[in-house]
C-alpha cells in the first residue's frame, strides 16, 4: 500500500490514448482511433493485454476501412513472438480456454492465422499463405474448442487451390470451411456446384455441428463451472465432443476426405 504523500504508479492500460481510443471508437471506423490504438500499445510498459487488445481492434477498424496492407501488419503483430506466445488469445488450449473476460481480447491464434493466410492467398503470394492455413489448422488440431475458428484457414486453402487450378483441392477445402461455418460468397458458390443431394447432407451436418459445438468454447471456460452451470457444462462438453466426431466420421467415411 503507497504511504500517504507517495504517487502511485499510473497504470498504463488507463493512459490518455487508450481512453481517448475508447471515445474514437464510438463513432464507428476511424482514422483517428487506429493512431490513438497504436499509440496506447506503445506505452511505456504495457501489459500484454492492452497491447493485444489495441492492436486486434485496430486490425478490425483498418479492415473495415479497407486499409488491406495496415490491418495485415496488425495480424503479423499478433501472431508472431513474444505477442502471439502471451496467455491474452482466447483457446490458448482446450480445458483451459479464456473466454471472452478482461483478461482475453477474444480470439485465438487459429483465427488469426487464417486471416493472415487469407490476405496472402489474395495477394496470390501462395507460398506464405499456404502454410499460414497449414498452421492454422495444426494448431486447431481434433478441439471441438477451435473448429469454427479453422474455417477461415480451410477457406483460404480452397482459395489458393483455385490459383494452382486444383479441382480437387478446391471442392475439399471448401466443403470443410463450409461445415465449420464459414460465410463466404465464393465459398458458398462452390457449394452450389455440387449435386442437390451433396447439398442437402453438407448443410444437416453444418447445421448438427453447430447446434452440438456451438456452446463448446464456454462450456469449457470459467465461467461456466459455477455450481448453477457446472452440469450443464459437463453435457454441452459432451455434445461438443461428439459432434466434432461426427463431423470428421462424415468428411471421412462419407466424402472420402483425408
Amino acid at each position: 500500500m503507497a504511504q500517504q504523500g507517495q504517487a502511485q504508479t499510473p497504470n498504463p492500460e488507463e493512459a490518455k490514448p487508450c481512453n481517448e481510443a475508447e471515445v474514437m471508437m464510438m463513432i464507428g471506423p476511424n482514422s483517428k482511433a487506429t493512431d490513438l490504438l497504436l499509440a496506447c500499445a506503445q506505452v511505456p510498459d504495457q501489459t500484454p493485454f492492452k497491447i493485444a487488445k489495441s492492436r486486434f481492434r485496430r486490425f478490425q477498424l483498418l479492415q473495415a476501412m479497407q486499409q488491406n496492407a495496415l490491418a495485415e501488419a496488425e495480424l503479423v503483430a499478433l501472431t508472431t513472438p513474444p505477442l502471439s506466445e502471451k496467455d491474452v488469445f482466447t483457446g490458448t488450449a482446450s480445458g483451459n480456454i479464456l473466454f471472452g473476460g478482461k483478461r482475453s481480447i477474444g480470439a485465438t491464434q487459429i483465427a488469426l492465422l487464417g486471416a493472415r493466410a487469407s490476405y496472402r492467398v489474395f495477394e496470390k503470394d501462395l507460398a506464405a499463405g499456404v502454410p499460414l492455413a497449414d498452421k492454422a489448422i495444426a494448431l486447431a488440431g481434433h478441439d471441438p474448442a477451435f473448429v469454427f475458428d479453422v474455417a477461415a484457414a480451410y477457406a483460404a486453402k480452397a482459395k489458393a487451390a483455385y490459383l494452382q487450378q486444383n479441382t480437387t483441392e478446391i471442392v475439399a477445402n471448401s466443403v470443410r470451411a463450409y461445415l465449420r461455418g464459414v460465410e463466404d460468397p465464393w465459398i458458398s458458390d462452390i457449394i452450389k456446384q455440387l449435386p442437390a443431394d451433396t447439398q442437402a447432407a453438407l448443410q444437416t451436418q453444418r447445421t448438427a455441428l453447430r447446434n452440438g459445438a456451438g456452446s463448446y468454447a464456454f462450456a469449457i471456460s470459467p465461467q461456466a463451472q459455477t455450481s448453477d452451470k457446472i452440469e450443464t457444462a459437463k453435457r454441452v462438453v459432451a455434445e461438443g465432443i461428439v459432434a466434432l466426431k461426427a463431423l470428421e466420421d462424415f468428411e471421412q467415411n462419407q466424402l472420402g476426405l483425408r
